[in-house]
């Protein structure tokens, strides 16, 4: 009796955001998150962010939600400084805006 399994890797839908993470680009890169073809994996890498403020944690934040509402995973590869600032500031932990459901 032969069994096999076919188990296909899922390669990861990675955006590299390229923009501040900040109220006057808060439109655009929701935009561009709406734009990204529906993946079960997302990773966002924010190394380029120069910029970022409590508008831009909220789109990072509402991206998390609705990828755990839909049974999808959601990581960061990489964050910037200001990313990093922006989220001691509010005592966020970076971290745990990265989910797995595997």
């Amino acid at each position: 009796m032969n069994v096999s399994s076919s188990s296909k890797a899922i390669t990861p839908l990675v955006l590299k955001i390229e923009m501040d993470l900040d109220i006057q680009h808060a439109e655009a890169v929701h935009k561009l998150l709406l734009a990204q073809p529906e993946s079960p994996v997302m990773e966002l890498d924010l190394s380029a962010v120069a910029a970022c403020d409590l508008t831009g944690l909220q789109l990072l934040l509402s991206a998390h939600r609705t990828a755990s509402a839909d049974g999808r995973n959601f990581s960061i590869s990489d964050w910037s400084p200001a990313v990093t600032a922006a989220c001691t500031g509010l005592g966020l932990d970076i971290s745990r805006l990265s989910i797995s459901t595997r």
